[in-house]
This record gives C-alpha cells, structure tokens and sequence, in this order.
C-alpha cells in the first residue's frame, strides 16, 4: 500500500508530516509515503508531481487547515484524487477546515498534545476495507455498463462547484480508448487541455471543461446551453440533477442504437 500526503507548506511542521511519514512507512502493509518537501524535484510541476505519485497512491492524506482551504496546488491534488477514485483521509484541527466535498470521507483529528493517539487512531482508518472496485465480470455489456458508471462519475464531479478538474477530466478521458470508443468522445486537441472542447456522442454534446459549460446541438444547428459555472450555484440541486441526467440518458440511447450493446 502507498500513501500520498496532500498539505500546504505551512502545516508541515505543525501536523507533523515527516512523523507521520515515517510512523507510516515503518506499518508492515505500508510500502511507501510520499510528500512534497521529501519527494519532489526541482524540475517538477504540480500536474507531473500528480501524476507520478498520486496515481501509485492507494489513499491519500488531506491535511486539512485554514491554509490548504485557500491553496490552489493543494485543491489541484485533492481534486486530482477525487477524480481518480483514491481512498481519501482527512486530517484535521477543525472539521471548518475541511472542503466541503471531502467532508464525506471519513478523517481523523489531528492531536499534537498526545500524537501517539492520533497515529492509532490513524492506522485504524488506513486498515479498513475502503475499497469500492467493481468485481471484474466478462460479457462486453457489463464491461461497457463499468465504463459508463466511471464516465458518469466522472462528468458528474466535473459540475461539482467544489472541484476544479478540468485537466483531470480531459486526460482521464485520453486515457481511455474504450469510453472514446463505446461513447462517442473526442477532444479537439492533446495540447493545452484545459482550453478543449470534449465532444460525446459523435459531437451531439460537448463540454468546455475550463468554464464548466454543457451544450447540445439541436438537429437544426441551434446550440442550447444546459449548464455553466455561473449558473451552477443558481441552480437547485434537483435541477442541476434533470440537466445531466438528460445528457446521460442519450449518452445510453447512443451506445444502444450505435453498438447494440444494452446498458441500464
């Protein structure tokens, strides 16, 4: 098992971050701990950093403070979990600290004055079963039924006000030859990903990931406009809900009358 910690430079002396490492890698089921100030290098950016150590993480620690709240590589890392389906772990002084969609994953007070207590109750969390993959099953509907359960996630947590992942969102999706294929996506360019516009269902739909803007091409040219990051936060939740759930289901009717392959 790998760790990722996930902080702002300011907390990493008072939570303790090296400790924590260390207590961690000495763990029998613990191979390894990453953390910026040991692990990074010079020539590295904050998506390269990402990418190479997240990625071969299994949970990632969210040290979780007044100084993460406003961090911008700290946000690009936990967003960069969420999206990747990482086992998630807050650690915290107050749970105000914590952003708002990380609430729901189950974290741990941090207690400088007994940290002992604090590694223990820890490593009880690290040690439970977080694991929540699908069983692998064999027949192509139920492997294209997987696919679309990660795509929906996916696009679901790309319309989160909280999260910000267009990169996430664009590289996940060039990652991915099956859901290009099965649901009819392009992305316009490789380069500057956070700029290109992803196309689904052979360009009926297409999202603009850096503005967060959902559109769909009428048969008679006209472009409709169903969600932007302006009107995210005006929207009731339930309406937010009815205009993706539109987009889904065609993204269903598609794969059925395109490949004749029956999802739910």
């Amino acid at each position: 098992m790998n760790v990722f910690v996930s902080y702002a430079s300011e907390d990493l002396i008072p939570f303790r971050i090296p400790e924590i490492a260390n207590f961690l890698e000495n763990q029998p089921e613990i191979q390894n701990v990453y953390y910026w100030d040991r692990d990074s290098d010079s020539n590295m950016t904050i998506i390269g950093y990402m990418e190479q150590f997240i990625l071969n993480s299994d949970i990632l620690l969210a040290i979780s403070s007044p100084h993460s709240l406003i961090s911008t590589p700290v946000n690009k890392l936990t967003d960069f979990a969420e999206i990747e389906d990482k086992r998630i772990i807050p650690i915290f002084l107050d749970i105000e600290n914590v952003r708002p969609f990380l609430k729901r994953h189950r974290g741990v007070v941090f207690n400088g004055n007994n940290f002992d207590d604090f590694l223990h109750n820890l490593i009880l969390i690290i040690n439970v079963d977080g694991s929540s993959a699908l069983p692998q099953r064999p027949s192509q509907e139920l492997e294209v039924q997987n696919l679309y359960e990660k795509l929906k996630k996916l696009i679901t947590k790309l319309f989160d006000p909280n999260i910000e992942i267009a990169y996430i969102f664009t590289s996940k999706l060039l990652r991915s030859e099956e859901m290009q294929d099965n649901f009819g996506v392009t992305v316009r360019e490789r380069d500057n990903l956070e700029d290109q516009n992803v196309s689904f269902i052979d360009g009926l739909y297409y999202i603009i990931p850096n503005s967060k803007t959902l559109r769909i091409r009428r048969e008679s040219g006209e472009v409709e406009t169903l969600l932007t990051r302006n009107n995210l936060t005006q929207l009731a939740g339930e309406e937010i809900t009815n205009r993706l759930n539109r987009f889904l289901l065609d993204i269903v009717n598609y794969v059925r009358e395109e490949s004749n392959i029956e999802i739910s």
